[in-house]
């Protein structure tokens, strides 16, 4: 692509503000990584969107930028962490939720052992006082 391609599509992106179905399909489906995360980019305030996209994007640099938008969103965590079809993002999502109550729906919910695993190590886990959380936890 040129850069003046590459301007266009993004410019294009832009023009899509507001049209969430539009701009997730953009993220599920481009074969442009740049045009995939701007799309993303632009659905911060769509939590079904983007747990969608957390969810089902084959493109794992999409899916991480997702689960980062819905970071301030437990219950769109939860969702994630218990039924992407993705472990990376699984376990990015328990890696985000800090509160034992969210950590532990997602132990007695997640139909996956990766996700499950990982948010009981984090309820169990020793805290650091200096950062009030556990240890990140790894993929099973």
């Amino acid at each position: 692509l040129t850069r003046g391609e590459r301007l266009a599509m993004l410019s294009a992106v832009d023009r899509l503000k507001g049209r969430a179905r539009v701009l997730v399909e953009l993220a599920l489906f481009s074969n442009f990584p740049f045009v995939r995360l701007a799309a993303v980019s632009h659905l911060s305030n769509d939590v079904e969107g983007l747990t969608d996209i957390a969810k089902f994007c084959h493109y794992e640099d999409t899916r991480a930028s997702a689960v980062d938008e819905l970071s301030n969103n437990a219950q769109a965590l939860i969702e994630v962490a218990c039924s992407s079809m993705f472990g990376t993002s699984r376990m990015d999502a328990v890696n985000i939720l800090v509160e034992p109550d969210s950590l532990s729906e997602v132990a007695a919910r997640s139909p996956h052992r990766d996700s499950r695993s990982a948010a009981m190590e984090s309820i169990t886990a020793p805290r650091d006082p200096r950062q009030g959380r556990p240890p990140r936890a790894g993929p099973a």
